[in-house]
């Protein structure tokens, strides 16, 4: 199977610590569907965020994509003879509404290139640009963003217009200095634009965490979004059916999305909640003891 890229976090996630401490390139982030494509067995391939994509796909969130692609398939394969096991990776985009976000237009091909692998090598953003007009395929946008802060990426997203017309989702963050330490490949994070973050801020005014408040953060707006994405992601997998049949595949796909994006979110609120009760249970009868304890100590003198 083709080379998965590095995970992507998300910014303020632990994993990104550090992320703002050293070299790094910061790219747009497009509102496309993950499309990978290479040489696997002397075969063009493709795949998505999780399944392979048959070559024959004509239609579809990734039809467009696979024929503009395959189009290229002597070219990519000249890449492919000077380095064997070479993956390209961009997002397809089926139309200038693909997702949640109506651009201005498609990009020329369905995709916007935005990584190159070769084995555990990742080739910089100015060689991917290379790589894509060879391909005669765009490429996402290099943003300069000085000082490195959120603040000053939350007002980039705001101010600068989408490569593709209208307005930024958000960006992606590549680490030169650190790697995951789960798969020593380079952290990456994104960050979404305030407009069009799925997580939505609790609108409680209460400075106390309660699990309503966790409730908040997925109110009905944020729920949509996170089913319209269930419902893509099987779309792109090739599993949607248009039909009721759909349901029972949806609510495993809302689980497993859920577990992967906001397990560490969960946790937190979770340990705000708990633990200052689960503390003074530790310190209940703590005082009594201690006194007790004085007094026998005096009674033993």
């Amino acid at each position: 199977m083709l080379d998965s890229f590095a995970k992507i976090y998300t910014v303020g996630d632990r994993e990104t610590v550090d992320l703002f401490k050293g070299d790094v390139t910061i790219t747009e982030k497009i509102d496309g569907s993950f499309f990978a494509f290479g040489i696997e067995d002397g075969k063009l391939a493709f795949r998505s965020r999780r399944t392979v994509i048959q070559p024959n796909t004509v239609d579809g969130l990734f039809g467009k994509t696979v024929v503009a692609v395959t189009e290229r398939e002597e070219l990519i394969r000249g890449f492919e003879l000077e380095t064997p096991g070479i993956t390209f990776y961009g997002e397809a985009v089926n139309k200038p509404k693909h997702n949640k976000i109506a651009y201005e237009i498609a990009p020329n091909g369905n995709i916007v290139l935005w990584g190159v692998r070769f084995g555990d090598v990742f080739f910089d953003h100015h060689a991917v640009i290379r790589v894509a007009e060879i391909l005669a395929l765009p490429v996402t946008q290099l943003l300069t963003v000085t000082p490195l802060t959120v603040e000053h990426l939350e007002e980039t997203i705001k101010s600068t217009p989408s490569m593709l017309g209208g307005q930024m989702e958000g960006v992606v963050i590549r680490s030169h200095d650190h790697v995951d330490v789960y798969d020593n490949l380079p952290i990456h994070a994104k960050l979404v634009g305030q407009a069009f973050r799925e997580k939505m801020e609790s609108k409680s005014t209460s400075k106390k965490p309660t699990l309503g408040k966790i409730y908040d953060l997925f109110d009905d707006d944020a729920k949509a979004a996170r089913w319209r994405k269930a419902i893509q992601h099987m779309d792109e997998e090739g599993r949607l059916t248009g039909t009721v049949r759909d349901i029972g595949p949806m609510m495993g796909e809302l689980a497993r999305d859920f577990k992967e994006e906001s397990h560490d979110d969960i946790k937190e609120m979770l340990y705000k909640i708990f633990m200052p009760d689960i503390i003074k249970h530790v310190q209940s009868g703590a005082p009594d003891w201690y006194k007790r304890k004085l007094q026998d100590d005096m009674e033993g003198q």
